[in-house]
């Protein structure tokens, strides 16, 4: 018989727990879990641990559309839309150059909105 969770985290925590390159992290994770090489109970307690030692408070996390524009030599200017869930306006616009370099912005964006949905 499985060993049960005792205590169930939140995406929120778990979004901390992946940190920087959170793709490549859930896929490693998904794999090793998938693979029998880690067990959900210990997946479990690591990010309960993670966020326990990190300070981590789970925030209200609110829907942002946020706006960019990145010129080129040419003068051509090229337009990037994203929306974000963040908790706040910082994160959410640095929620948002990832997306916009995901995207293929090669340049820096020159943010001007972010608004709450």
């Amino acid at each position: 018989m499985a060993n049960p969770i005792e205590r169930k985290v939140t995406q929120g925590q778990v979004e901390f727990w992946l940190g920087t390159n959170p793709l490549k992290m859930a896929i490693e994770t998904l794999a090793s879990v998938a693979n029998g090489d880690w067990k959900p109970t210990l997946l479990n307690q690591d990010v309960l641990d993670t966020c326990n030692d990190c300070d981590y408070e789970e925030a209200s996390m609110n829907l942002y559309v946020v706006e960019g524009s990145t010129e080129d030599s040419a003068t051509r200017l090229t337009r990037y839309i994203t929306e974000v869930t963040a908790r706040n306006e910082d994160h959410a616009e640095t929620k948002a150059r990832k997306e916009f370099r995901d995207q293929g912005a090669f340049r820096e964006i020159d943010i001007y909105r972010i608004e709450t949905v």
